[in-house]
């Protein structure tokens, strides 16, 4: 490069080296210069390729062109949108900041927004750029009357930065020079408006002390009081879906710390009211006397000594915060009871309706604050007024589930002789009956209130209770008494159906909430030894059932899904902790004594069905769906503990019926059975319950139900509970499954307990059963990609050759999925699930047994596959598995040759038990070294590879050697003595010797038959035919 070029050719190249980020061009050019420093002229070049570096983010040649003498600062401007100082702020570049400062750069410089640097780090929240600016700050030219002074003392107010402040107010800046409109998106704040905004406690406090006017009203009529009084300090950024625990503590923190902040401000704010402050109002009606009243007492009686306060002021009703409310309202809101009793002397209207015509005493029972409900009442609170959904206090408490003590006050200076009625036809007589005030309930009676009178049928809750209703509900034995003996009607059912004795029967909440509550309180979190006493509670409760049932209460009454109070007794699911129930502080105790009010719920339920029983309650009656009560308690999984079983017992022995089916085909057992619930199961096959009886629309038994689900459901002792009581092994559904097909199904991601599949297989079942599409439980392991079943199927016994209908061979569903490279999730994984086949078929190529073309086809597929992502593995980790795979096949030769040299007779060898069918095997069960080497201890260590196919092999001798001797009866029934029986045997399977056994029996029971018709001179079937 030409060291002499002139200057527009050096500008030139500095221009292009910029644009292409080239600082070692840019170093070499201007070291090519004398005294290495850039040159000026008048068109400001200099300070015009700054601002071209920082605007394409050349950090690095900006840096060089600062150091070798570029201005930062022109008075004229470019074309360029911001000045040098402005680009660093952009860049987040505080080291850049600092070196433009340090050169001469202007903080007071502004774009073309005519925003200043300052102004604009603290809009984009860049506050250790502020920090330094300030820190680099010229106070000697702090100009009072300069906008952009003004404005960076706004900011440092907002900003809390107390050395900072005191220079401005030093230097001359007026404590309460307001913001316009060109300066701040607030036009109108002063300062003590920006600190208050911020909650910046310090600035407040020293803008306070050097006469900050309190009263100062922004464009919108907001005073600093307001703007703090109405931030909202609970704001939160995380999603509360439990993910981000440690975000929620530091936000729960943070916003804890804001409310102290808040707090304070607003609290020295009112404070700093001199006396003759005025008492300024927004445009929605709040003054800073509503403030006063959520504050201290000693303030709100200044604002009264000193001012015209007009303590009925009313905010308005469009406000979104305190809206309609009076200072009264507002007192009670903070529960300041001081103040308002102030502001009661004062004159404030106790009666003052706000927004939806919330009166204080409306408000103070949403609170639930006992001690200012008390406070209005004394002071003539009206306890019948009505908010806009026509509710009164007390109406307003009992939808809010107020504490008992909050109600039962209300009630105490509730009229006896209004029964005030709400919208819903919910009326003071109905909530009186929920507690326990016989008192107030027989004055309601005496001043001609009906027993009977109901709720509204429109009601979500209560629709068409009675008194009656409720009292039982809540448990009011007292109440229950009175009611029925002014001639209550126990019949009578609300929207549902429900009689009174339906919901006496059913163990709700409300029935025990109030002793939690008060349990709670007696003996505190700190005790959990101490229990519950339920004795009060338990003994109403079964007081309340036999009082209604002496009354007449219809023991078989059905509501509106045919469940009688039985169905109701069993059931407490409604009970379990954690449910929607609104119940205030009780939800907590909940919690804590959780397992206590099991223990008690489980054991009332048992003395509740018992008198419903001596009452002679039907037990076969049928609900919704013909289900029985024996079919709710066994599909209850809630119901699932220590008394199920007793409950059945209790039923059976009463004469339940065991096999009842409901709509849908499906008796208790199957119900049972999906719960599993062994001891309901083993007690209803006790009782003689049909093991093998078929649901309906599927024709599933319940050992196609225990099969069905998966690793977590399905119970390994439920299905031998079964097995153990005759089920079939072998039954077919409508798609013609058996169990072992829907073990073959279960999804294997939450699981892998091989003795699932060994409690069926055991049983011999039949591996091998095909269902409609032909398919194999073995095909369906493959399909559903369980291995565990894979390989506990191969195991006993299942055939590999078989195809189904659409001639697929078990493999396929295999070979699909390794086509597809998204389906292989967990190539490690897969590679194990290919060995289990590929082991298998080795084991038999090895012993010369038989695959069929195909099979062996795909084993060539399987294998080529298994190389590639065993080649993935080794690219990765180094380990090669096909070394081990070809040495497989060695470890089976040997094995065999192994086996060659152990007899177990003259003629036969172990190697060569393998091969022999049925017919030979069932003469080597009895032979005694035979059985010997199968029951050593070292036998799986000894025939690791074919182990299983000789335990195999005794099993099936020993199934044949079963049907020999009645098979051969059966064949000489039909046959004559001298035919070759052995010889023809040998070409029977199993199942043919089942079937000619299964036809001597039927041969002999019409044999039989045809004997018995002779005897009673009745004509044979053949005679009746001719006839």
């Amino acid at each position: 490069m030409d060291l002499n070029m002139m200057n527009s050719d050096r500008n030139a190249a500095l221009l292009v080296a910029i644009r292409k980020s080239d600082s070692f061009s840019v170093k070499s050019i201007l070291k090519s210069l004398k005294s290495n420093k850039l040159g000026t002229d008048p068109n400001w070049t200099d300070y015009t390729l700054l601002v071209i570096a920082l605007h394409k983010g050349r950090i690095t040649i900006a840096h060089i062109l600062i150091d070798n003498g570029c201005r930062t600062q022109s008075p004229k401007k470019t074309n360029f949108f911001y000045t040098p100082l402005f680009y660093a702020v952009r860049l987040g570049r505080i080291d850049l900041v600092k070196k433009l400062l340090v050169k001469g750069a202007s903080i007071l410089d502004k774009d073309q927004n005519n925003e200043t640097a300052l102004s604009y780090a603290v809009r984009t929240k860049r506050f250790q750029i502020v920090n330094l600016m300030f820190a680099m700050y010229d106070f000697k030219t702090v100009n009072p009357n300069n906008k952009d002074h003004i404005a960076h003392f706004h900011i440092a107010c907002e900003r809390n930065m107390m050395k900072v402040v005191k220079k401005f107010i030093a230097h001359g800046m007026p404590v309460n020079g307001p913001a316009t409109h060109d300066i701040n998106k607030s036009p109108g704040f002063t300062p003590l408006h920006f600190a208050a905004d911020n909650l910046s406690v310090d600035a407040v406090k020293f803008l306070l002390r050097n006469g900050a006017d309190v009263a100062a009203q922004d464009a919108r009529g907001l005073s600093p009081l307001h703007i703090a009084y109405f931030k909202d300090v609970n704001k939160s950024r995380c999603t509360r879906d439990g993910s981000c625990f440690y975000t929620m503590k530091l936000e729960f923190l943070e916003s804890k710390l804001m409310k102290l902040k808040k707090e304070s401000i607003v609290g020295r704010i009112l404070i700093a009211h001199v006396n003759d402050s005025p008492n300024p109002v927004d445009e929605n009606g709040v003054s800073h006397f509503h403030i006063a009243c959520a504050n201290e007492t000693c303030i709100v009686e200044r604002f009264l000594e000193h001012g015209k306060i007009n303590v009925n002021a009313s905010v308005s009703l469009d406000s979104k915060q305190l809206s309609g409310y009076t200072p009264l309202h507002v007192a009670v809101q903070y529960q300041r009871a001081k103040t308002i009793q102030v502001l009661l002397d004062a004159g404030a209207h106790i009666n003052a309706k706000a927004r939806e015509g919330m009166t204080p005493l409306h408000l103070a029972v949403k609170n639930s604050t006992t001690k200012i409900i008390e406070l209005l009442l004394k002071n003539n609170a009206d306890v019948r007024i009505k908010n806009d959904d026509g509710f009164t206090p007390l109406h307003f408490a009992f939808y809010h589930f107020a504490s008992d003590d909050v109600i039962n006050l209300l009630l105490q200076y509730c009229s006896k002789t209004e029964n005030s009625i709400d919208g819903r036809g919910v009326s003071h007589f109905h909530i009186a009956c929920t507690k326990d005030n016989v008192e107030l309930v027989e004055y309601f009676l005496k001043n001609n209130v009906s027993v009977d009178s109901v709720v509204n049928s429109n009601e979500s809750r209560w629709a068409k209770f009675t008194g009656l209703h409720f009292a039982v509900y809540y448990n009011k034995r007292a109440n229950v008494e009175l009611l029925l003996k002014y001639k209550a009607n126990a019949s009578l059912t609300e929207e549902q159906g429900l009689s009174a004795l339906h919901l006496a029967c059913n163990q709700n909440l409300e029935k025990f909430s109030s002793l939690v509550k008060r349990f709670e309180q007696e003996c505190g979190k700190n005790k959990p030894s101490k229990s519950i006493d339920w004795t009060k509670n338990r003994e109403d409760h079964i007081a309340i059932i036999k009082l209604l049932l002496e009354h007449g209460a219809d023991i078989n009454a059905k509501e509106k899904d045919a469940r009688t109070p039985m169905f109701y007794a069993i059931d407490f699911t409604e009970v379990i902790i954690g449910t929607e129930w609104h119940l205030g502080s009780a939800r907590k105790s909940l919690f804590d004594f959780q397992e206590d009010i099991k223990r008690e719920l489980c054991a009332r339920r048992l003395e509740i069905i018992q008198i419903l029983l001596s009452h002679k309650a039907d037990v076969n009656v049928r609900a919704k769906c013909s289900k029985t009560i024996l079919h709710s308690i066994c599909s209850n999984v809630d119901l699932v503990n220590e008394d199920t079983d007793k409950m059945v017992s209790l039923f059976l022995s009463e004469g339940a019926e065991v096999d009842a089916v409901d709509e849908y085909g499906l008796t208790p057992l199957h119900m049972a059975t999906q719960n599993r619930d062994v001891k309901v199961i083993n007690l209803l096959l006790q009782h003689k319950a049909d093991v093998n009886y078929k649901q309906t629309i599927r024709q599933l038994t319940a050992l196609h139900m225990a099969t069905n689900g998966d690793y977590e459901s399905c119970d390994v002792a439920t299905i031998k509970a079964l097995i153990s009581h005759g089920a079939e092994l072998n039954a077919r559904d409508t798609d013609g499954r058996t169990p072992l097909h829907y073990l073959g199904l279960i999804d294997p991601s939450n699981g892998d307990d091989p003795s699932l599949f060994r409690c069926l297989l055991e049983a011999e079942c039949d591996v091998d059963a095909r269902d409609k599409n032909g398919q194999t439980p073995l095909y369906l392991a493959c399909s559903s990609n369980n291995y565990v079943a894979v390989e506990q199927f191969l195991k006993y016994g299942a055939n590999l050759n078989i195809e189904d209908n659409n001639g697929h061979i078990i493999l396929d569903p295999i070979i699909n999925r390794l086509k597809d490279p998204l389906g292989l999730v967990g190539i490690g994984d897969w590679l194990a699930r290919i060995e289990i086949i590929l082991h298998y078929m080795t084991t038999m190529i090895a012993a010369g047994l038989f695959f069929n073309k195909k099979l062996r086809k795909a084993k060539a597929v399987l294998y080529t596959y298994y190389k590639k992502l065993n080649l993935h593995i080794f690219y990765n980790t180094g380990w090669d598995r096909i070394d081990k795979l070809d040495n497989f096949f060695v470890k089976c030769r040997a094995e065999l040759a192994k086996m060659k040299g152990i007899f177990v007779d003259s003629y036969s060898s172990l190697n060569s038990i393998i091969y022999k069918d049925q017919q030979g095997m069932s003469k080597h069960v009895k032979n005694t070294r035979f059985t010997k080497i199968l029951n050593s201890e070292s036998f799986e260590k000894d025939y690791p590879l074919y182990g299983f196919i000789l335990k195999l092999q005794y099993k099936k001798g020993l199934r044949r050697a079963s049907l020999l001797k009645p098979a051969q009866e059966a064949w000489n029934t039909f046959c004559p003595a001298n035919c070759p029986v052995e010889h023809i045997f040998r070409y029977l399977s199993d199942g043919d010797l089942k079937n000619l056994i299964k036809a001597k029996v039927e041969n002999s029971f019409l044999k039989r038959k045809l004997i018995e018709s002779r005897d009673r001179g009745e004509p044979s079937e053949k005679m009746q035919r001719t006839q």
